[in-house]
């Protein structure tokens, strides 16, 4: 039977295809057929095996889709070159499936939203990750957390006093008022470019090229963006 349920599912990939999609575009196609199901704490058998199609663009129209190559080169151990290796001559192994419910011309039907491996706690939810990711997390953000982190005294002692707090300066108006329009500006970038990038993305691409072109002029960011021209 067809799989006509949101959720999350875990099964087998039993087979895989490379194609063009409408628009040109190259697509991978893995066809799931899944037996267990995620109730909330634990997987549970399915009364009948179900199956249904996923759909992966390798590119797009901004260029390759490097978040799904990674993806599917993580959960089937592709090479990430190879695309034979997706078209009839490997690619078959457990897999899970997140699925939601959509709406296209007044039929509503399941769709694969994410592939992930066969034991991956899924997209929602807590997450853990992996050591190497916490390494790279680590790295990026230790030296921020340890500079605004209280300092601790070498040779205090349990009944030493806390030193008083020292109260911040208040701000400028003209500070108060230059954050306002850098936040208008970076919430607009995001509206603008959000839908096509990741959150990374974004940060990296503000960065790297917003403010290497426009360094704090917000208000000039503000009107770039408005009329929506590239950077």
């Amino acid at each position: 039977m067809l799989l006509d349920k949101a959720g999350r599912f875990r099964g087998q990939t039993i087979d895989a295809g490379l194609s063009e999609s409408r628009n040109g575009y190259a697509q991978i196609s893995l066809m799931h057929v899944v037996d267990q199901w995620w109730d909330g704490d634990q997987w549970v058998a399915m009364s009948e095996p179900a199956q249904i199609t996923s759909y992966t663009f390798l590119e797009g129209e901004k260029g390759i889709n490097q978040s799904a190559i990674e993806n599917l080169s993580r959960v089937f151990e592709w090479d990430g070159v190879d695309l034979e290796y997706f078209n009839g001559n490997g690619a078959l192994t457990d897999t899970q499936i997140e699925t939601a419910m959509e709406t296209w011309n007044d039929v509503t039907r399941a769709k694969v939203k994410w592939v992930n491996g066969y034991d991956d706690e899924g997209k929602g939810g807590v997450q853990h990750c992996d050591g190497s990711t916490l390494a790279k997390i680590k790295q990026r953000l230790g030296p921020q957390l340890r500079a605004l982190a209280p300092a601790q005294p070498a040779n205090a002692s349990p009944s030493s006093s806390p030193a008083p707090a020292i109260r911040p300066a208040e701000p400028e108006p003209g500070d108060l008022a230059d954050e306002a329009e850098k936040l208008k500006a970076w919430e607009m970038f995001c509206s603008w470019k959000g839908p096509d990038f990741s959150r990374v993305e974004l940060v990296e691409m503000f960065q790297s090229t917003v403010l290497a072109q426009f360094g704090s002029d917000w208000r000039a960011i503000q009107k770039h963006i408005e009329g929506q021209l590239p950077f």
